[in-house]
């Protein structure tokens, strides 16, 4: 018999200037073998510090933030997780926004997000990106809500540039049901959902 105790700890304040205090959070995880026979009391013990900040400038909006491991170690180089910046403005009805990530952990990943929303046109599309020292990745995909029969259907088609292959995400939500149809050359699935009444 295995068990595994996971215990997240979590400190989250903010200053009127927009820097985040770090945030921690801790896993614990428990190995419990055959005859009550414990195997260690923990098998692992890494807190993780995350920091974030947002700024204001000429019209953008800006955020940046980090992950460390904050682990006892004499190989401080491997405290660091990874990077990010997110860029953001409004213009002409549409929020637009870029998001970077680097991978900080050897995998070398680095990934690149491109948004844009119109909440009156109920559109968005977004292009995003991710690379590594193996392999690469890159999809686009657009969605496009309609109000139709008094609730909202929605299409989302999805294409992956790397691998040439695309689906279709439609959906019909009326607040008390939902369906989503998601069809692929090679793949169709359905799914409803129903709330009940209550009471």
């Amino acid at each position: 018999m295995k068990f595994e105790i996971l215990l997240l700890f979590a400190l989250l304040s903010t200053v009127d200037a927009g820097v985040s205090y770090p945030t921690v959070s801790i896993n614990l995880h428990g190995v419990h073998d055959g005859d009550d026979a414990a195997v260690g009391p923990f098998e692992g013990l890494e807190p993780i510090a995350s920091w974030g900040a947002s700024a204001s400038a000429l019209g953008f909006d800006f955020e940046a933030g980090a992950t460390s491991s904050i682990k006892p170690t004499l190989d401080v180089l491997s405290l660091p997780k990874s990077i990010w910046g997110k860029m953001r403005r409004q213009a002409g009805g549409w929020t637009v926004s870029t998001k970077a990530v680097a991978s900080l952990d050897g995998s070398n990943t680095v990934g690149l997000n491109v948004a844009a929303d119109h909440d009156e046109w109920d559109t968005s599309i977004e292009i995003s990106s991710t690379s590594n020292s193996s392999r690469g990745s890159q999809r686009v995909q657009v969605c496009k809500g309609f109000e139709v029969l008094g609730g909202r259907l929605s299409v989302n088609p999805r294409y992956n540039i790397q691998s040439s292959n695309g689906d279709v995400i439609l959906g019909y939500d009326t607040g008390s049901t939902a369906v989503t149809i998601e069809a692929s050359p090679s793949k169709q699935t359905l799914m409803l959902s129903q709330e009940l009444p209550r009471g």
